[in-house]
């Protein structure tokens, strides 16, 4: 038979592993995302190491939030060394910004080549970058630029800027140097090959301006007489 301190030994240790697995639960509560009224708050180091796995994992339903963070003015995430891979299939957007006062959205890189922002899309008809402005009189997409080009865009096999307006213009330009530069091709003449459209322009290396009549292969072409 056991003796009387023995068993005040045991209830002891019992009652000290009752106490580490409530703080236990308590920390994953905090962690985990607790699903009463009332959440823990958390602080300190989580770990996680091999492909797959996670350091924090916040679990919401019943169209809860899973991680809401408040500030007084510092980051709200600061991340260091690696990336934010967010991944939405409800079909709403995958990152969304929002500020009453300044940017919604903000990127910035110190890598030479190094993109602040960048939308790529795999998907049929999918848009990479897409701005929109509405009622604010402000434009959709704006870029500026110091020394290099405001915006650039390049394609494989289509427009490399599009520009459409249902009451304006589809292009509006201004500059100090010229308006609108073409670049002047490398032969003299009009095209000879390739499909080209009614409207087009071209500039052949000699400085001559031609205009497509007719659309085809290589279509129907016009030189421009400047007077």
């Amino acid at each position: 038979m056991s003796s009387a301190a023995d068993q005040i030994t045991t209830r002891r240790s019992v009652l000290r592993k009752g106490l580490a697995a409530l703080g236990a639960l308590a920390g994953a509560g905090a962690v985990l995302g607790s699903r009463s009224t009332n959440a823990f708050a958390a602080s300190g180091s989580f770990n996680a190491s091999g492909g797959g796995n996670a350091a924090v994992t916040a679990d919401a339903t019943a169209g809860a939030t899973g991680v809401k963070i408040t500030t007084d003015g510092g980051p709200a995430v600061d991340v260091h060394g690696g990336e934010i891979n967010v991944v939405n299939m409800s079909g709403g957007p995958a990152v969304q910004g929002h500020s009453q006062h300044s940017t919604g959205i903000a990127g910035s890189t110190s890598q030479p080549g190094g993109w602040a922002v960048a939308g790529i899309a795999f998907g049929t008809n999918a848009t990479g970058v897409y701005g929109e402005g509405i009622e604010s009189n402000g434009p959709g997409v704006f870029g500026n630029a110091d020394a290099a080009d405001g915006v650039i865009g390049s394609s494989g096999r289509s427009s490399g800027v599009l520009g459409k307006s249902v009451l304006g213009y589809g292009g509006s330009f201004q500059g100090g140097a010229a308006p609108l530069h073409l670049e002047p091709a490398t032969v003299k003449g009009h095209p000879t090959s390739g499909a080209h459209k009614r409207g087009d322009f071209w500039v052949d290396s000699a400085g001559a301006l031609f205009f497509c009549v007719t659309g085809g292969t290589p279509g129907v072409w016009k030189r421009v007489r400047l007077l």
